[in-house]
C-alpha cells in the first residue's frame, strides 16, 4: 500500500493585525487595540524522563521521555501604554474624572496581592496573497492572566510596554485554537 504525501506552500501571515483581551467574568469591560506590533507565543511545558528496565547493562525495555503543553506564555510589544487594560492586565483601579472617560490615574496593586481577572487572549493574523488580505486567523489563548509591567524609560525614544501573559488550558482543553475570520472585528 503506498502512502498518500501532499506537497504544502503555506499560508504568508502578518502577526498582531489586532489584540483583543476579552474578560471571562461579563461584569469587566474588555479591550482591543492595533497598536501591539509583536507578538510571541512561547509554549511552557513540564518534561518526564525516560525511564529504562535494565537488567546486567541491557535495556529490557524503556518509556520515552514525554513533554506535556501546560500553556502558552505570552510576550506582547506595543508601541502605546494601553492604560484602560492595566486593571485587566494585572490588576489594580483606574480613576476617570468626572465625565467617567477621561483618565485620572491609574494604582496597581497593593504589594503581596494576586490581583487581576482572567480573560481571553485573541490575536489576529493577517493572511496574505500578493499585496492584498484574504483573511484573518483568529489565535485564542483561554485562561490568561497578566503579570506587573516593567516601565523603562529612555531620553528621546517613545515608551514600548511590554505585555506577559500566561494562559494555562484547564483540563481537556487545547493550549490554543486557531479560527479563521474575514474580517477584523470593528470597535468604538
Amino acid at each position: 500500500m503506498t502512502q498518500t504525501i501532499s506537497k504544502m506552500t503555506g499560508q504568508s501571515e502578518i502577526h498582531a493585525s489586532m489584540v483583543e483581551f476579552v474578560p471571562e467574568d461579563s461584569t469587566s469591560p474588555g479591550f482591543a487595540t492595533e497598536t501591539i506590533n509583536k507578538v510571541s507565543a512561547e509554549p511552557q511545558t513540564k518534561t518526564t524522563d525516560a525511564v529504562s528496565n535494565e537488567c546486567k547493562g541491557q535495556i529490557l525495555a524503556t518509556i520515552p521521555e514525554t513533554t506535556t503543553v501546560t500553556g502558552t506564555k505570552l510576550t506582547l510589544t506595543g508601541v502605546t501604554l494601553l492604560l484602560d487594560a492595566l486593571p485587566l492586565l494585572q490588576g489594580g483601579a483606574i480613576e476617570k474624572d468626572e465625565d467617567g472617560t477621561s483618565f485620572k490615574s491609574y494604582t496597581p496593586p497593593i504589594n503581596g496581592q494576586v490581583s487581576g481577572a482572567a480573560f481571553t487572549t485573541n490575536v489576529y493574523e493577517a493572511v496574505m496573497e500578493g499585496s492584498n488580505v484574504m483573511y484573518y486567523h483568529k489565535v485564542s489563548y483561554l485562561h490568561c492572566k497578566g503579570t506587573p509591567i516593567s516601565i523603562n524609560a529612555e531620553d528621546n525614544t517613545f515608551f514600548a510596554p511590554e505585555y506577559t501573559v500566561n494562559s494555562t488550558p484547564g483540563k481537556d482543553e487545547a493550549p490554543y485554537k486557531i479560527t479563521k475570520v474575514e474580517s477584523l472585528p470593528v470597535y468604538n
